[in-house]
């Protein structure tokens, strides 16, 4: 069958494209198909799982994949009771999820962090983390991992116990039972029934624990939860035994025992079978049974370190004894007692001291969290601080330069229209030149209009080199004319100034101050010599150097130029202010 090229190429370049952004197809399909097997297998058997996984190769694998394989790992090891050592593993994982995973991914990975934190003795970190899981479940949708929630609440009620706060214990306890009943899961809701039990035994509510513990283990019985009831009625058996209603106690004990006793593994029971062997010597020792009590209460010996066991086996002696007034004996397990009773307050201060470090470490976490925070903020508001003066500073920038530019167009527009002008007036006055009506007043005024527009052209052309940027020619004070002039006001040798010399000022002022003839020499109608002293002023000569080319005395000079100041400027002032003044005007 003949193929089509281009379908050809088409799936050659995308194939070329699954293997440069994804990784390998074929590879992220096997993987795909190995974490769905794996997900069964760690809800059916997790020790299996993690042996499966400690022989996967996931080089090929994408990050998805990867991080997914990880979160499994993580779960399978919280579910087969393995520690974790650190977090640094599933803060990558939790921190990926944050950003690609759905609200069920967020919370598990947070939930499986906490466990971490957990593990490594920081309380106060891992109730924070839980929180944040719990903050990420959405009950109200379908889909909502109901199980990791009751979890986590579960794990919660746990770490309070432990820290000592029952009230938020039992807030937690209550959240995972009411779960436990929303996914049908009977069992464990059960089984959150009975530590409520035995929140209302700690409070010695000691009659409605026993009406408590009844009901949930007579449900049990009644639903086939046969061993679940006979493990429920352990709260009866020490409330009877705190009430010293021994006939109560035995009728509750036989259950819990046909329970305890029938086991194969006594590890599925906390403590062993220490607690049974404690509650049926205290039973026997209740009733004046003293030797089936000192029975009891050694068959207990051999598990009793478990859960602090220890001290209520020692304390059951110690009375067995002190009953049969044995002195030596009494004087023996007092002791042992004591040093029991030491060993669990020692362990509970070691317990409260790794609280309070825990609570330190995480204040100091916190507060080294909040002034990154502040930190970070600072730096976001002189970030936008700094955006904001550098868009202000642009702004002006282009202001300026918006401006510079109509002002330039402008200049050029005017410039234009001078030249047009200039031309015109010229044309005219070459007209009537040729008439040879040369003394007519509109020849004269046709001449003083032509000075006028060059000096105004010349004043633009200035202006324009100035605003482009453009370097205009040597400065007045350094030209080769002024320079002429301070040589000979100051050197006696150097040849006189020629008329020439002063045509060559002339056009230098009128070049660099188109408008000083306009302005001060005919509005004012300034005599020859006057004019003489102003150019010289304007071009940067001192008084002593004008004096000396213009030939007259100081005092002459300076009173010239209060004279002119008083006649242009219409101010009395020194002849120094005269200097400044016609300086500043241009």
């Amino acid at each position: 069958m003949k193929r089509d090229p281009f379908l050809i190429f088409a799936f050659l370049a995308v194939l070329f494209l699954s293997f440069s952004c994804g990784g390998n197809p074929f590879a992220d399909g096997e993987a795909k198909r190995e974490l769905a097997r794996l997900d069964s297998l760690v809800e059916a058997d997790a020790d299996s799982a993690l042996r499966l996984m400690g022989r996967m190769q996931s080089e090929d694998w994408s990050q998805r994949d990867a991080m997914r394989l990880e979160l499994l790992r993580a779960k399978a090891m919280n579910r087969a009771d393995s520690l974790f050592t650190t977090d640094s593993l599933m803060l990558r994982v939790a921190e990926y999820y944050q950003r690609h995973g759905s609200r069920n991914d967020r919370m598990l990975s947070l939930y499986l962090l906490g466990c971490t934190y957990r593990d490594m003795g920081a309380a106060p970190r891992a109730i924070e983390t839980w929180q944040q899981a719990v903050a990420e479940a959405d009950t109200t949708a379908g889909d909502c991992d109901l199980s990791t929630l009751m979890r986590i609440h579960s794990q919660m009620n746990v770490l309070y116990t432990r820290q000592r706060l029952p009230g938020y214990a039992q807030q937690e306890l209550e959240k995972a039972e009411a779960l436990c009943w929303k996914m049908k899961d009977t069992l464990n809701g059960l089984i959150f029934e009975e530590k409520k039990c035995g929140i209302l035994f700690n409070y010695r509510k000691y009659e409605e624990c026993i009406q408590a513990s009844n009901a949930l283990s007579q449900y049990c019985f009644r639903h086939g939860y046969r061993d679940n009831g006979a493990i429920f009625c352990v709260f009866c058996v020490k409330s009877y035994l705190a009430l010293e209603d021994y006939a109560k106690a035995k009728e509750y004990l036989d259950i819990y025992g046909s329970y305890c006793l029938a086991l194969t593994d006594h590890r599925k029971i906390d403590g062993g079978l220490a607690p049974y062997y404690i509650y049926k010597g205290r039973y026997y020792l209740g009733i004046g049974n003293l030797d089936s009590a000192e029975y009891c209460f050694r068959k207990a010996m051999p598990e009793m370190m478990a859960l602090d066991n220890d001290v209520a086996v020692y304390k059951g002696l110690q009375n067995v004894y002190n009953a049969r007034h044995q002195a030596d004996s009494v004087l023996k397990y007092s002791a042992l007692y004591g040093q029991a009773k030491e060993r669990s307050y020692a362990s509970d201060i070691a317990q409260a001291t790794i609280n309070t470090k825990s609570l330190y470490d995480y204040s100091v976490e916190q507060r080294i969290a909040k002034e990154e925070r502040e930190k970070a903020e600072k730096r976001k508001y002189m970030l936008i601080n700094t955006c904001w003066i550098i868009a202000l500073v642009i702004g002006v920038i282009l202001f300026r330069y918006q401006r510079k530019k109509k002002k330039i167009k402008e200049l050029r527009e005017e410039l234009s229209e001078k030249n047009e002008a200039l031309t015109l007036a010229e044309n005219r006055f070459q007209e009537l030149k040729s008439q040879d009506i040369s003394n007519s007043p509109e020849i004269k005024d046709k001449e003083r209009t032509i000075i006028q527009l060059k000096r105004d052209i010349t004043y633009l052309k200035l202006s324009l080199s100035r605003m482009n940027g453009e370097k205009t020619e040597e400065s007045l004070e350094n030209s080769k004319i002024i320079r002429r002039f301070m040589r000979s006001a100051s050197d006696a040798k150097e040849p006189p100034i020629s008329s020439e010399d002063w045509e060559s000022l002339s056009r230098l002022i009128d070049e660099y101050y188109p408008t000083f003839r306009l302005l001060i020499v005919e509005k004012h109608n300034l005599p020859f010599l006057h004019e003489r002293l102003c150019m010289l002023t304007l071009a940067g000569l001192n008084p002593t150097q004008i004096s000396n080319l213009l030939e007259m005395s100081q005092s002459y000079s300076s009173t010239v130029r209060k004279r002119l100041y008083k006649k242009i400027f219409n101010a009395d002032g020194k002849p120094s202010d005269f200097d400044n003044k016609i300086r500043s005007m241009f």
